[in-house]
């Protein structure tokens, strides 16, 4: 138990973790700690738990820093600090991940982990810049109040239902569109009033919907939902677009019958 704290980045053979033949695990209760410092070798990681005091298993206490080696989840772990982390290599495992800390969590790497993702409540920004960024799980993603999942570069995003709460870190929308043209490629739920804002570029919300055909009474097919319930969504930004392709409902589980809408703002 306890925390390991970098004191150097190292060389490209040799770092502070030794070489990268046996990797580096933190276990349940523990962690390690960037301290600012950018491995210089791409090390393996694996991760358990939460952490000390549920700051996160891989934490950074420093300046900006990055970690390039593959992680593995091999429980539900927590990633995050004050100072602001980039992890670029795969993660992977069965489990879940859950970001902690006010710092801003980039994820770029092609990851393969199958677990929900998580932001937990004030636990600052997690930018994706890879399609694959959450994995090849479809249990869906949640932002927590105080919380914001950022997309950036183009990307499109596929794991899921993403449940969001809250007006985001700092009010910047509990989903941002940083820059190009993004899609969140699933269904939306709010779990109470909510924002999302599109300060630059075009953000597309849902997959495109299939022609629409008429075919008597029969429901059109639906590519997933935009589920409102009795909360608010306020959309805003100076962005190209904001484009919902999800049908938007008043409830989980409404049938047909009721009114489609889709929209441009």
């Amino acid at each position: 138990a306890g925390t390991l704290k970098l004191g150097a980045a190292g060389t490209a053979t040799d770092t502070p973790l030794g070489t990268t033949a046996a990797g580096t695990t933190v276990n349940s209760t523990g962690a390690l700690d960037l301290n600012g410092f950018t491995l210089g070798t791409a090390e393996g990681l694996t991760l358990n738990g939460t952490g000390v005091s549920s700051t996160g298993a891989l934490t950074n206490s420093g300046g900006t820093a990055s970690y390039s080696g593959d992680i593995a989840l091999a429980s539900a772990s927590s990633v995050g600090g004050s100072g602001d982390i980039t992890l670029s290599g795969i993660i992977s495992g069965a489990n879940g991940l859950t970001k902690v800390g006010a710092d801003t969590l980039t994820l770029t790497g092609s990851s393969t982990f199958t677990g929900a993702t998580t932001i937990a409540t004030n636990s600052g920004i997690l930018n994706l810049q890879n399609n694959s960024a959450l994995g090849a799980g479809t249990t869906g993603t949640t932002v927590n109040s105080g919380g914001t999942l950022a997309l950036q570069g183009g990307v499109t995003v596929s794991n899921g239902t993403l449940s969001l709460l809250g007006t985001g870190a700092g009010g910047i929308g509990a989903l941002t569109n940083v820059s190009g043209s993004n899609t969140w490629n699933g269904s939306l739920s709010l779990l109470g009033n909510a924002s999302i804002t599109n300060p630059s570029g075009t953000l597309t919300l849902g997959a495109t919907r299939p022609a629409f055909t008429i075919s008597g009474h029969a429901q059109p097919t639906e590519n997933g939902y935009l589920t409102i319930g009795n909360y608010t969504l306020t959309l805003s930004g100076n962005g190209t677009a904001v484009v919902v392709n999800d049908r938007i409902r008043d409830f989980a589980g409404q049938t047909a019958g009721t009114s489609y809408l889709n929209a441009t703002t």
